[in-house]
């Protein structure tokens, strides 16, 4: 999606100050809004670690959108944050991404590249750039395990792939080499995940978990382009997509609050599913006058502002 709009830009604007202004429009008003309900309510969360509670440089990283490059700020507010840390910092590199990663091949490149050095380069920050005897060890494990940009890259590389894929019609009109070379991705992406996963690998041994998920969720939209699904392609998964930012922001202080409540099971998937679903329902309701009332008015107010200032 960010390819897409960014190539839209490119094509008709070349404009990419304009393009980096909507893309951060789009996140800044609810995001700034939860980081400060968040601090107010519950004042920070697990991944503070040792830090005494949310401090002022925090929350400039917040505000700045660099949290994500400090572990002890990237998760520390609202519980799921390090998401729009990496994303904005993925906003940043587009342009040059895009310059040089002009085609599938290179982009299917980039993934094998990324996927292949960036475990190497991960455990050795892990083993020999921090010691293990320090405080909040978990904290940087857990950062440069998953929270980390760096982690993120190989799954932002398959996204650059789908990408491209998306340009070839997938319903019968492709070629025979676009077709043959759909059929060893969605096989190479069938096979990696069972091995890997089986096997549980999550080191130089083999691809991050996260990369995992990454080709699996690949081969599903493979799948979507390929033949709409309607076990996946309904009105229940667009009206959550349509909402999606909001939920992601919001569910976090749901969970919070639900700990407290007594609502509980002994079967434990009893009690993940019904968790799961009350928790994904309140935070829809929710979501949807804070999307329509909230976020969409200031995106629109902040439009108007960054016109006249341009003006």
């Amino acid at each position: 999606m960010t390819y897409k709009s960014y190539e839209n830009n490119y094509n008709f604007r070349h404009n990419i100050m304009d393009w980096y202004k909507k893309k951060f429009i789009r996140i800044i008003p609810l995001f700034y809004i939860a980081v400060i309900v968040y601090t107010l309510s519950i004042g920070g969360c697990g991944w503070l670690g040792s830090e005494p509670g949310i401090t002022w440089k925090n929350l400039a990283c917040h505000f700045l959108l660099v949290h994500g490059l400090v572990p002890h700020y990237a998760d520390s507010v609202i519980g799921v944050e390090w998401y729009v840390g990496v994303l904005s910092i993925f906003y940043i590199i587009v342009p040059i991404l895009y310059k040089y990663i002009n085609s599938l091949e290179r982009a299917i490149a980039f993934f094998i590249l990324t996927a292949m050095v960036n475990p190497i380069i991960m455990r050795v920050i892990i083993n020999y750039v921090y010691e293990k005897q320090i405080s909040d060890v978990y904290i940087y494990e857990a950062y440069f395990g998953s929270f980390c940009f760096m982690n993120q890259i190989p799954v932002l590389g398959l996204g650059i792939i789908l990408f491209y894929l998306r340009k070839i019609n997938c319903r019968g009109q492709a070629d025979k080499t676009d077709k043959k070379l759909i059929s060893y991705i969605t096989l190479f992406g069938a096979i990696l995940p069972i091995k890997g996963m089986a096997r549980n690998v999550n080191n130089i041994e083999g691809l991050s978990h996260i990369t995992l998920f990454g080709i699996i969720f690949l081969v599903i939209i493979l799948g979507q382009i390929a033949h709409e699904n309607k076990l996946i392609c309904n009105s229940v998964f667009c009206m959550l997509g349509k909402y999606s930012y909001a939920i992601y922001l919001v569910h976090y202080g749901l969970l919070y609050l639900y700990n407290y409540s007594e609502i509980h099971f002994t079967n434990p998937w009893m009690n993940c599913g019904v968790r799961y679903l009350i928790i994904t329902i309140v935070s829809f309701i929710i979501a949807v006058p804070i999307t329509n009332y909230i976020e969409k008015p200031a995106v629109k107010m902040l439009d108007k502002i960054l016109i006249k200032s341009e003006g």
